[in-house]
C-alpha cells in the first residue's frame, strides 16, 4: 500500500499493520454516527494524521 511505499522510498522501517488497519477504521466510525463529538474529534485526527504523512512526502528523511 502507499504508507509502505513510502516508507521503503525513505529507508524508513515499515509502519505496524495495526497501527495502519485502526487509521482506516476511523473512515468506518465517520460513516457510522456523523455529527457526535466522537466523530468530530476523529476526524480532526484523521485530518492531522495525513498532515504527517505528507509532510513525511516532502521531508528529504524520515
Amino acid at each position: 500500500d502507499l504508507l509502505h511505499l513510502l516508507a521503503a522510498s525513505k529507508s524508513c522501517p515499515l509502519p505496524q499493520v495495526r497501527a495502519l488497519e485502526s487509521l482506516e477504521s476511523l473512515g468506518v466510525v465517520l460513516e457510522a454516527s456523523l455529527y457526535s463529538t466522537e466523530v468530530v474529534a476523529l476526524s480532526r485526527l484523521q485530518g492531522s494524521l495525513q498532515d504527517m504523512l505528507r509532510q513525511l512526502d516532502l521531508s528529504p528523511g524520515c
